[in-house]
């Protein structure tokens, strides 16, 4: 699908059927990196002590297994898109058939070998959705361990050797990992943070998977991308989602080989909240379908309250450039932050808008000798933008995120009941001119605040946690990209590039 067609089919709404973040990835790419990533850790770094025994024969007899096994090297089935190939090569051990009284009547040793490609393995198909990822704290960052449930899998021992004996073995390694928990966990690293105090973290929780398969003429499937639906903290955990987005199977765009979404709610609640809040008590508007439940394809907003801001005094806080002429102010300018408003322009940034807010304001001014006061009403409004972009690639994961650097207003301060003397002659309207165009700078700045771009760093890189293979604002024949998009959720693409 071509990019500009996934844009039209996310305008306006969120598609990631409530979950908060969605990861996708070529498989053809990942099933590349799962085997340099195998090769290049010592074919799977860690590895793992199977001991099962399977009773047999009403007891008489049991088949004792003794492996030591390395990680799974993870593939893709093309044409069994909801199931993976987990293989598990076999570094040494044993299988004996051991009767009750201890006599072993048949034995299979697995020696070591000195080419892996001699080594003997176990073959498991996994139901995709038994697979689970999750993230927890670790001695150095957050850990990265998936877990899959056996049910429907099947396990083959692929070895040369007596086929009842080996029937039992695989019935063995099938209830290993049934009964240990521990022995379905499998680490893909840590993920090490480097804090940028400009970016708001978005930290994984928990992750499941599925594929982003299209079933061919001839009853075949072609699998694009497999899918990460991705928990965050601050995000929902909603029982019952599809593993699936809405409207769109495969966000992949032609010419990428990546693509992260992160929900409306996500965007507005956890990644731009922070900022607003500064500025004043900040309601999280959701949308509302007719019959008042919330909708879960719509777009969320941010509002400010209440609160307020004060601007100093003119003349003294801050300099308005001409002569008062005796005027005196003896109240800071305030600005009520109330119905501030953020929410996506549905093309690639985020809208500010604060709606006109008045202020009656004081004034004094020597009158035939005596100190009069006289008021005025100011009145502030505003549409802003922040245009989003991708932050500069470095070599460290604080650099990896979206900032919204770009900024611009249009703002607008007038004033009214300007009778008794406020713009009285020429004299008169000059500072007012002159006072109005510095309330307006300082206005604008408040209104249009810094806001802190988003980390993407750790919910793109949970399968190659300790490696940067994704690249956003990149195609993959390296040209350049914008990168980042906000039809509704936000859309960020890039390609998947090679560990080295």
């Amino acid at each position: 699908m071509e990019l500009s067609q996934i844009l039209t089919t996310m305008k306006g709404e969120s598609i990631t059927n409530n979950w908060d973040v969605v990861c996708a990835m070529s498989a053809a790419r990942l099933t590349e990196l799962f085997e340099e990533k195998y090769n290049s850790a010592n074919h799977g770094g860690l590895v793992y002590h199977i001991e099962q025994t399977v009773s047999i024969l009403d007891g008489l007899a049991s088949v004792e297994i003794d492996l030591t096994i390395r990680p799974p090297l993870i593939s893709f089935i093309q044409n069994d898109p909801q199931r993976i190939r987990m293989a598990m090569r076999i570094i040494e051990g044993s299988v004996k058939l051991i009767d009750a009284a201890g006599n072993i009547h048949s034995e299979q040793e697995f020696p070591p070998q000195d080419d892996i490609e001699k080594e003997p393995y176990i073959d498991a198909i996994i139901p995709l959705q038994g697979v689970r990822g999750d993230v927890s704290d670790g001695e150095e960052g957050e850990d990265v361990i998936i877990n899959f449930d056996d049910e429907g899998g099947t396990w083959v021992l692929q070895v040369e050797m007596d086929p009842s004996l080996k029937d039992y073995v695989q019935l063995g390694i099938k209830q290993y990992f049934r009964e240990h928990v521990e022995g379905r966990d499998y680490s893909l690293g840590t993920l090490i943070y480097q804090d940028n105090p400009d970016l708001v973290d978005l930290t994984p929780i928990s992750f499941r998977f599925a594929t982003a398969a299209e079933e061919l003429s001839d009853g075949t499937y072609s699998i694009g991308s497999l899918l990460l639906f991705i928990n965050v903290q601050g995000g929902r955990d909603v029982e019952g989602r599809p593993l699936s987005l809405n409207k769109i199977v495969d966000p992949v765009a032609n010419g990428f080989s990546t693509a992260l979404i992160i929900s409306s709610r996500v965007l507005m609640c956890v990644g731009l909240y922070p900022s607003l809040r500064k500025l004043g008590p900040v309601e999280q508007v959701k949308p509302i379908k007719d019959d008042d439940q919330e909708d879960i394809s719509g777009l969320w907003k941010l509002r400010c309250t209440g609160g307020s801001k004060k601007l100093g005094k003119p003349g003294t806080d801050w300099e308005t450039g001409v002569d008062l002429r005796g005027l005196k102010f003896p109240d800071d300018v305030e600005v009520s932050m109330t119905g501030l408003t953020l929410e996506v322009d549905q093309v690639t940034g985020i809208d500010n808008t604060h709606p006109q807010s008045t202020q009656t304001f004081p004034y004094r001014k020597d009158v035939a000798g005596n100190q009069v006061t006289f008021t005025v009403d100011l009145h502030f409004e505003s549409e802003g933008k922040y245009n989003s972009s991708i932050l500069e690639s470095g070599d460290q994961p604080g650099d990896q995120g979206v900032v919204f650097d770009d900024k611009s207003i249009n703002a607008e301060v007038t004033y009214s009941n300007d009778t008794a003397n406020w713009a009285q002659g020429p004299a008169g309207k000059r500072i007012c001119e002159a006072v109005n165009i510095q309330f307006k700078k300082i206005y604008e700045d408040l209104i249009l605040f810094d806001m802190k771009g988003i980390s993407t760093f750790a919910v793109s890189n949970l399968l190659f946690p300790e490696d940067r293979v994704i690249e956003f604002g990149k195609k993959d024949d390296g040209t350049e990209d914008q990168g980042v998009y906000i039809p509704g959720d936000m859309l960020i693409v890039g390609r998947v590039k090679s560990l080295n």
